[in-house]
């Protein structure tokens, strides 16, 4: 018999945001087809998740450290988010899906 070691996992936690219901229809209907498809939606939403932390936190310190340079600046907007195309990997069962 062969064995399958796997490693322990991070501890996870419950985090509730509040979406339009527009959104949550659409989440919905997306999670269904991962369903049909085979792809893990959470695993996926998850490192998507992890994915825009990472790049806010980096945008955030870019505007802090410049705010931090200018001499009494007023405010720094944030760059409206444009419709690009995401390619999701690292999924069990090896797909590669491009949204956009």
């Amino acid at each position: 018999m062969k064995i399958a070691v796997k490693p322990k996992t991070e501890a996870t936690e419950q985090l509730n945001i509040r979406i339009p219901a527009s959104l949550r229809q659409s989440v919905d209907r997306v999670r269904a087809l991962a369903d049909e498809v085979g792809v893990d939606y959470h695993a996926t939403l998850v490192a998507m998740v992890a994915q825009f932390n990472t790049e806010l936190e980096a945008e955030l310190l870019r505007i802090k450290n410049k705010d931090r340079g200018a001499s009494n600046s007023a405010s720094t907007s944030v760059p409206t988010p444009t419709d690009e195309s995401i390619s999701l990997e690292g999924h069990s069962n090896g797909k590669k899906i491009n949204h956009g």
